[in-house]
């Protein structure tokens, strides 16, 4: 992400010789317990995404759309979890020094963005693909939900990973070792800035809270009619009450992804703004702080995407603990075997 090119070269513009002079930092202990909880939450993430795209349910017809974006964002988690997160620890703790070497700097660097992407306009189709089901009645072909896929991938790639392929620069002087990007002017970096605002946090913002406006009110509508239905028709009564349920998931679904997003999704974008608005904001003594909140933000995201996922969906732990006793019973089966087989070659013996 920018915001961690612009952290790298606030302290790099520093005329002081300690590297966090003139920034109010925090104390070890709490470095300490913040970089662990926030390591800890961020190994649940991936725990988490991982089986999300092993336990996501696959029907006769192949996996639902709501699957297969459920897969994409969770495949865009894991990613920001086990690159982003980490490098963005690396450009906290060590600034001055970027250790993963010119060829990561130059072929990884860019691609954190693409990840931040491709996980937010995954929440965005899911959203309208649940908009599309309820309000329009109508749903996506595999192929179709397979090329909007691509589309998320492909399109963040081009839109954000592109242009920095042609600022990306890696330093090595007397100040240390660096990975950053080198904006031609400040008109480029406000132009990167506000097309990010606007495409991962402002746009995504109104269509999903759109879509959610209107399929709250169409749930709360069908559930009541769903309802004086059941109570009406006693040969439906199960049909219609089944139906009740599914709105009701449908709402606990979107509910979460919505608020997290929007409150987690906040402190980066707001940094954006901030260094948009004020031109010493990255000399500002609270800048390390703000940095801080930012990933923070982008990790409790990541992280929190998979649970909301796992507690709303019919049937996840019933379809997990399904997949570990098939799992448990090959393995004990291949074992039973593999003891066997000495008792066989003396048999034949």
């Amino acid at each position: 992400m920018e915001v961690l090119s612009n952290f790298t070269q606030a302290i790099n513009s520093s005329t002081k010789v300690n590297q966090f002079a003139g920034y109010i930092t925090e104390p070890r202990p709490v470095v300490i317990l913040r970089l662990t909880i926030e390591s800890f939450a961020a190994f649940l993430g991936v725990i988490g995404s991982i089986l999300v795209c092993l336990v996501v349910p696959k029907g006769d017809k192949g996996r639902s759309a709501g699957s297969l974006y459920m897969i994409s964002l969770a495949i865009a988690d894991l990613l920001i979890l086990v690159v982003n997160f980490p490098i963005a620890v690396i450009k906290e703790q060590s600034p001055t020094y970027w250790p993963l070497g010119k060829e990561m700097c130059y072929a990884l660097y860019p691609l954190l963005e693409m990840f931040h992407a491709a996980c937010i306009w995954s929440i965005v189709a899911i959203a309208v693909e649940r908009y599309r089901g309820i309000i329009c009645t109508r749903r996506q072909s595999q192929r179709s939900v397979k090329l909007t896929i691509a589309v998320i991938w492909v399109g963040s790639f081009i839109l954000f990973v592109t242009p920095l392929l042609f600022i990306i620069t890696y330093t090595e002087n007397a100040m240390g070792t660096f990975c950053y990007l080198k904006w031609p002017s400040q008109l480029f970096l406000v132009i990167y800035n506000v097309m990010d605002t606007i495409l991962l946090y402002v746009l995504p913002l109104a269509v999903i809270s759109y879509t959610y406006l209107r399929i709250t009110r169409e749930i709360n509508a069908s559930s009541v009619l769903h309802k004086r239905l059941s109570k009406s028709a006693k040969v439906r009564r199960d049909e219609e009450l089944k139906r009740v349920k599914q709105n009701t998931r449908t709402k606990k679904l979107l509910t979460p992804l919505v608020v997290v997003f929007t409150i987690s999704m906040f402190p980066i974008n707001a940094f954006r703004v901030a260094l948009l608005c004020l031109e010493t904001f990255t000399q500002h003594r609270l800048f390390l702080i703000f940095y801080n909140i930012c990933v923070i933000g982008v990790v409790l995201n990541s992280v929190a995407d998979p649970i909301i996922y796992s507690i709303v969906t019919k049937d996840f732990l019933s379809r997990l603990k399904s997949m570990l006793s098939r799992d448990s019973s090959i393995h004990e089966k291949n074992s039973s075997m593999t003891v066997l087989r000495p008792a066989d070659r003396e048999t034949d013996v």
